[in-house]
Order: C-alpha cells, then structure tokens, then sequence
C-alpha cells in the first residue's frame, strides 16, 4: 500500500488535486472490472466444472525443464492478464519448428498464432549465451542484430530499445544473481506491501496448457522462466492463464472419477502438475 500511497502523493504534488482524483476514480474503476470479471468467471466455471473449475490465481508448482514451448502472440494481447479462461480451437497444436527472432510479428508471417519451441526462441539463445557461455551482452548474436537494426530505425521494441537497452541487460544481470544465490521467490514474497487489490499471483510465470497436457509459456515472466531453466531450478509456481477445452474436460473426467474405475488416461496424467491437487492428493508438487 506504501508503494501506492506514495505515488498518488507525488501526483498530487505534481498535478493537484483534480488529476489526482481523475486517477483514483480510474484506479478503482478498473479494480471494480477485474474484481467482477473474476467473481463471474469463478461462478461460471463453477457451474460448469464443479470441483474441476480453474481458479484464476491458483499456483501450481512445475519443473521448468518440462516448459518446452512458447505461444506467439500471447493471449493477454486479445483477452488481457488477469483472471483465467478455457478455450476451444487449434491454438495449441499449430505448432512451428522454425527459429523464433524476438519481437516477431507471428501473426503476419504465419497468419494465426502459432507455438514454437522454447529452445528455437532469440531472447532464450541470447540468455543461454550470457549466463551459460559467459558472453559479454555486446558481444551476443541477438546484440548484433538489435545494433544493425536500431541503426536503421527498423528496431521496434519498448523494453529493449536503443534508449534503455543497457538498463534492461543490466536487470537481466540482477535477476540471475538474485535468482542463483537466493532461489526462486514467488510474487506474493517479494511484494512487501500488497495493495489488496490486484493479486501479487497476477504477475506471475503464465502458462497455458494444450489438450494433450503440454505446458506452453504464454505470458508473463519468460525471462524468470528461462533464468530458471538455465539455472536448473526444480520447481517455480506459475499461474495458468490459457487452458485448452479438451484439457480442462480431462481434468473434470480425473475430479469426477470413482477411484474403484480408474481409466487408462486418468492413469496416464495423473500425475500432471495442473490435476495432481483434483486427484485425491493435497500434494501440488512442490
């Protein structure tokens, strides 16, 4: 609450009182949305997958080794970030073995979104190549790129852009040694003040997950994603965003299953870190 506290202060410092308000009310309106999208969403799914239903904050625990995919566009560019959603189509099977440059436009290349493998993705080489191999940034295949192509103004990219790209390396650098030498922290351990209304949980790694169980980076938090895998961590929490129709009717067949008749393909996944806690177990991997 300090961090919020303190930011409208220097707003009324620095625009009086009027903009100030402007801003709250916004704030609140917004935090108004989110709150109802949930609360239906809850109910809906509810009603629909009983014990099963997906709740839009819930962690579950995964090895980040077993994360090989990245999805392209993500979702959060059609539905936004928060919450949770179930969704029909072929999303998770267009799958594409080529080479993934960061910042691509997928949607224009291959006329849909697609899924590409984690270890064809620019920005994961480009992390291998400093943390793995030592390489100085400048000295990086994805730096000579980005520098050939801001010079001539064809690079477009908020976070990586000619005037912070340095601050952003620099981070990446602070995040790993944070990461190596403390472990991985969830959100909701490093937010020191939550403000009680958007959930710490919201910002963490997103996955969505395909109708045969395959875990898909969809979302926030990559780079932690990807520093974890490079640093061999066992298991971080993720949220998931994105789960497949077939998916989710899978992990109502394993709630709503007798444990007398118990199938093949409930056998089969039982042990998936998105259905261990609707199989009789307490457990959630970690």
């Amino acid at each position: 609450m300090l961090g919020t506290i303190d930011r409208a202060y220097e707003k009324l410092q620095n625009d009086g009182s009027i903009p100030l308000l402007h801003s709250v009310a916004n704030h609140l309106q917004d935090a108004g949305r989110m709150y109802a999208r949930d609360t239906y969403q809850r109910v809906r799914f509810r009603a629909r997958y009983g014990s099963a239903a997906p709740e839009p904050y819930r962690l579950i625990h995964v090895d980040p080794a077993t994360v090989e995919h990245i999805l392209s566009p993500r979702f959060y560019s059609n539905i936004g970030t928060y919450g949770t959603y179930v969704l029909g189509g072929d999303w998770d099977i267009a799958r594409v073995d080529d080479y993934l440059p960061f910042y691509e436009d997928v949607e224009a290349v291959y006329g849909h979104r697609a899924v590409f493998r984690l270890e064809n993705y620019e920005l994961y080489h480009l992390l291998v190549e400093r943390f793995e191999n030592r390489t100085p940034w400048e000295e990086t295949e994805f730096y000579a790129r980005y520098a050939s192509l801001a010079e001539e103004e064809r690079w477009d990219s908020q976070r990586y852009g000619p005037e912070n790209i340095h601050e952003r390396f620099q981070y990446l650098d602070d995040l790993y040694e944070r990461m190596s030498d403390g472990g991985y922290r969830t959100q909701r351990e490093l937010v020191s003040h939550p403000t009680g209304l958007k959930p710490p949980e919201v910002d963490e790694v997103i996955l969505c997950i395909g109708r045969d169980g395959t875990l898909i980076q969809g979302g926030a938090g990559q780079h932690r994603l990807m520093l974890s895998k490079i640093l061999d961590i066992p298991r971080i929490p993720v949220r998931v965003f994105v789960r497949h129709e077939k998916w989710q009717r899978l992990r109502k067949k394993v709630a709503d299953h007798d444990a007398s008749e118990r199938s093949a393909e409930i056998e089969r996944y039982s042990s998936h870190p998105d259905v261990r806690h609707l199989n009789g177990s307490c457990s959630d991997g970690r």
